[in-house]
């Protein structure tokens, strides 16, 4: 018979593995959720990019790109 300390320890062991394979499954469920996110907003502006007619875009679609821009990136800023 294994003895009370020895359980306890396997008990421990058990549950803390699975305490752990829950947090790094929703670390990754949330990380791979943002990506999906992200590239699903890039997608519709490229859209919206290939349906401009040809030619020189106006200022308009020019100051619309620079806000997307820095929205996109302004998670990245470095001091």
């Amino acid at each position: 018979m294994i003895s009370v300390l020895a359980q306890e320890r396997l008990l421990g062991a058990a549950l803390g593995c699975a305490f752990t394979g829950i947090v790094v499954f929703e670390q990754r469920k949330s990380i791979y959720r943002s990506i999906s996110d992200s590239q699903s907003s890039i997608r519709t502006q490229s859209q919206a990019g290939l349906s401009m007619a040809f030619g020189r875009p106006s200022h308009a679609d020019a100051s619309s790109d620079l806000v997307n821009f820095v929205q996109y990136f302004a998670p990245l800023q470095v001091i």
